[in-house]
């Protein structure tokens, strides 16, 4: 009785935390989404800041209006509104993936046992893993309003099919399908066995240093010295964790902490 009990609350906590990490996960997503569609031509920003005349100081309405302009609202085919929200979105999805990492690497370690439950443990590597591919698709698909690149659905779909850089945009969406795959996963470890998983899940870095090397060599925001260094920040502590783990030895999880991952 007490083995099925256990195993109802389980899978009630597995199904609670699957809810809660996709709606999480993808709210961020959710929201972009939503400005792009309320700066569109449909909507109008533009009747937007211009019902704030009268409202606002007139030098903070032409400041509004003029950074409003100079970001290519309301959207069309040549807006670069489109450019910068997959460049902003690139860099996020890129921090949630890493903060993956490490959280990851840290919950193998012995620098948080027994410090947090394994419940929180769990659902917040689901979170921070949902949020980073969320963001990621939200990268690759907002390319397709981009009146420069001008990629199309096979572009961003299909590795080396593209014109611009291919062989550095293949990285992208190889690293893409892999972090996709890892993430679901998760969701898919009893039926593949704790070994396969735990051997499938190695490539999480190989994921990370491809994602590493499309963004750093790639992205537009890779010439600013402060992102050079989130890059190079980002592989450097994945890299010290790894070595940590390795001189440690890691942590054997507890069987409650077996039972909440699996």
């Amino acid at each position: 009785m007490t083995t099925s009990s256990n195993h109802s609350n389980t899978l009630i906590l597995e199904m609670t935390s699957l809810l809660v990490g996709i709606i999480l996960g993808t709210t961020a997503a959710a929201i972009l989404v939503m400005l792009i569609i309320f700066s569109s031509t449909a909507v109008g920003v533009t009747p937007l800041v211009n019902s704030l005349n009268g409202v606002l100081p007139a030098d903070i309405h032409a400041a509004i209006a003029a950074q409003v302009k100079a970001m290519g609202f309301p959207l069309t085919g040549d807006s670069p509104a489109y450019w910068y929200l997959a460049r902003s979105s690139a860099l996020i999805g890129y921090l949630f993936m890493w903060l993956s990492m490490v959280w990851g690497l840290l919950l193998s370690t012995k620098l948080v046992k027994n410090r947090i439950s394994p419940a929180l443990t769990f659902s917040t590597h689901e979170f921070l893993s949902l949020s980073g591919l969320g963001f990621a698709l939200f990268h690759a698909f907002i390319l397709l309003g981009d009146g420069y690149l001008k990629f199309g659905l096979a572009d961003i779909l299909l590795p080396f099919h593209a014109a611009f850089k291919p062989g550095l945009v293949s990285t992208g969406i190889i690293s893409l399908y892999l972090y996709a795959l890892l993430v679901g996963s998760f969701y898919l470890r009893k039926r593949i066995g704790q070994k396969v998983w735990r051997a499938f899940h190695y490539t999480t870095f190989v994921a990370f240093l491809a994602v590493t090397a499309h963004g750093l060599f790639i992205g537009t925001d890779s010439t600013l010295a402060i992102v050079r260094v989130m890059y190079l920040s980002a592989a450097t502590s994945v890299l010290f964790l790894v070595y940590y783990r390795m001189l440690t030895g890691g942590k054997k999880p507890s069987r409650r902490t077996a039972k909440v991952s699996q």
